[in-house]
Formats: structure tokens, C-alpha cells, sequence
């Protein structure tokens, strides 16, 4: 291996190609010098020798198509044990013989039949098992996935569209994001998994009223982003996409506080059937569809962007996949970018 490609713990070295010459490496010690040596140099994406090469928005269709499917099938999967529970008068003990799985029980409430009452989705897939358990799929399944792309949407920012914006605000309100975004969907995650009627009915609660928050919040910073970014857009496409999340954020926005105080308030009952008033079970279905719309735009923040695998980037070092590309003259000649700026500088202006 040359001379050149070992780690060296001095300030600067000279290459033994070059001891004839007065030319010097730089070693970097901190990563804002690092930056500072490496600046002008465009990094190669090496696409001609990737591991992997693909759309990353490929993938997160794949994962959304999985997911909404659960969610879907989750639903209908609960509908044949749905019931419309008895009306006062045929009562018995203010109690009503259900089913939980293979499990006959009496449910005993003071939570009458609402007489225009309509089915609530949530309470649908808490007392139904097939249900609950492919709910928990349909909103686990996207943790990770979510949180990748709200880390590729803040680095589109800060290092994209608006790279030498210095505003402070700006700066905190895209770091802030993946960290909001991480809490929303495990909580959504959480209120899935921990059903009231057999585990913890205050975690539960705890759970949808933290989501019901931060859910707000993680739909209000992308839309005031793009809404800024479509400003000096000329596609109508941009706008539509704008307007359509700000509607989205704000019905979510005005329905998701007041449905789910109902809700932890309408549960802390006993919850013996799926059945609310009309206005909280339109809400309820009003946030469902502002909620999954916004979330479904997201996905064309990630057209245009690939998901590129190669020896430089996987292996943290120079791993010749091709070790003629690494021989001296070659394209991978100087493989750290600091070192291969400071050849390219130095051999402009020698020529």
C-alpha cells in the first residue's frame, strides 16, 4: 500500500512520491477543519461499483402499501364480531354479554347506547383480538421507517434547499423533527399495544393524549417548510401538494384534541361496545383521513433520492473492490476526501 493511504498522527506529511517537491498533506484534527480541507471537492457517488442502487422511495412505498393494508384489514377483520348493544330498557344489570377472542364474559357499564351513535374505529380494533393484533402490525411496522424519513427531510433542508440559511430557529425546528416524529409513532405504537380492557388503561390514555400533541406539532413544521419552499416554486403541482397538507394539518389539528378528550373521558368506563355519538365518531373518522392523507404526501419528499451501498461508505475506509482503481493515477488514487482535494488543488495549480 502506498505511503500516502496509512493514517498518520502529525499535523502534515509528504507523500515519498513527492519528497523531491515542496508539497505537504494536511491532516485534519477536527471535523470543522476537516470540512474546511474538503470544501470545492464533490464527492463521487461511485455508482458504477455500489453494493446496492435503488430509490429509497421504492422502499417506503413498500412499507406503506404493508401498512395501510394491515390497517384496512385490521378493521375489517373486526366488523363480524361488531354488535349493536342492547338499548336501556332491555338492559339487565346495566350489562351486556360480549365476546373477547374464544372469551364469553358479562361487561357491566353505565355507558348507555348513544341513540345516533356511530361506530369508533379505535374502540372497534380494542375489542376485537384479530383486530388488535393487526392494528399493532399496521402502526409498528413504520417506526423505523417514519424516522428515516424525517432524519432525510431534515438533511434536505439543512443541507440542501437551504444550506446557508444561519437563522438559529430554523436549525432547531429541523433537528426537532425526526426527535417528535420518533415519539408520535411510538406512542401510536404503545396505545396499540396496550389495550385498556387487559393491560393499563392509564398508559394507554397517556399514550393517545402525548400522540394527539406531538401528532399536531410533527404536521405543523413540514407544512410551514414546504409552504416556504413552494413560494419560489413555479409547478402548481407544489401548491396543490401545500394547500392539500394544510388542510390536512388543520383538520387534524381541530378534531384530534377535542375527539380524544372525549375518548379518554368516554373509556374510563368499562368499554362494552364500538358504538359514540355521531359529531365525536365523524371527528374521529375526520382525523383518520387528514392523519393518513398528510402522511401519504410525505412520501414524494423522497422522489428523485437513492440509497447507494459502496466499499467507501460501507467499510468506513479504502476497500479496493477493483484494486486497479486504487494504483497510483487511478480514480481512487487518494481516497480520503480531505487528502484527494489537497492533490487536486495542488495539481491545478501546478498545471
Amino acid at each position: 500500500m502506498p505511503s500516502h493511504t496509512f493514517t498518520v498522527n502529525t499535523e502534515e506529511y509528504r507523500p515519498a512520491e513527492w519528497d523531491d517537491e515542496d508539497f505537504c498533506i494536511k491532516v485534519p484534527r477536527t471535523s470543522r477543519e476537516n470540512q474546511q480541507l474538503k470544501y470545492g471537492h464533490v464527492e463521487d457517488d461511485n455508482v458504477d461499483i455500489a453494493y446496492l442502487n435503488f430509490p429509497i422511495l421504492r422502499a417506503s412505498l413498500i412499507f406503506t402499501f404493508i401498512s395501510l393494508t394491515a390497517f384496512i384489514i385490521a378493521v375489517c377483520a373486526a366488523f363480524p364480531t361488531n354488535y349493536t348493544p342492547l338499548h336501556d330498557t332491555e338492559l339487565i344489570d346495566n350489562s351486556i354479554v360480549i365476546m373477547y377472542g374464544a372469551k364469553v364474559f358479562r361487561c357491566r357499564t353505565f355507558l348507555k347506547y348513544p341513540e345516533d351513535g356511530l361506530l369508533s374505529i379505535l374502540n372497534l380494533l380494542e375489542l376485537n383480538v384479530w383486530g388488535n393484533v393487526i392494528f399493532r402490525l399496521a402502526t409498528c411496522l413504520t417506526i423505523a421507517v417514519r424516522f428515516f424519513h424525517s432524519i432525510v427531510f431534515r438533511n434536505l433542508l439543512l443541507n440542501g434547499f437551504w444550506r446557508d440559511v444561519p437563522n438559529p430557529i430554523f436549525r432547531w425546528l429541523c433537528d426537532l423533527m425526526p426527535m417528535i416524529t420518533l415519539i408520535e409513532t411510538i406512542a401510536l405504537a404503545m396505545f396499540s399495544v396496550i389495550t385498556m380492557h387487559s393491560d393499563f388503561k392509564e398508559i394507554n390514555h397517556f399514550c393517545k393524549s402525548t400522540f394527539a400533541i406531538v401528532s399536531v406539532v410533527n404536521m405543523c413544521i413540514p407544512t410551514v417548510f414546504h409552504f416556504i419552499l413552494s413560494i419560489n416554486s413555479s409547478k402548481r403541482s407544489e401548491a396543490s401538494v401545500v394547500f392539500i397538507r394544510a388542510v390536512c394539518t388543520i383538520v387534524f389539528g381541530y378534531c384530534a384534541p377535542q375527539y380524544f378528550q372525549f375518548h379518554i373521558g368516554w373509556t374510563k368506563e368499562s368499554l362494552c361496545h364500538s358504538y359514540i355519538p355521531r359529531h365525536f365518531a365523524i371527528m374521529e373518522y375526520s382525523l383518520l383521513l387528514a392523519y393518513i392523507t398528510f402522511h401519504l404526501l410525505a412520501l414524494k419528499d423522497l422522489y428523485g433520492l437513492q440509497f447507494i451501498c459502496y466499499p467507501r461508505s460501507c467499510s468506513g475506509e479504502c476497500e479496493p473492490l477493483k484494486p486497479c482503481n486504487y494504483e497510483k493515477g487511478e480514480k481512487y488514487e487518494h481516497c480520503r476526501a480531505f487528502e484527494h482535494n489537497q492533490w487536486r488543488l495542488r495539481n491545478n495549480y501546478k498545471f
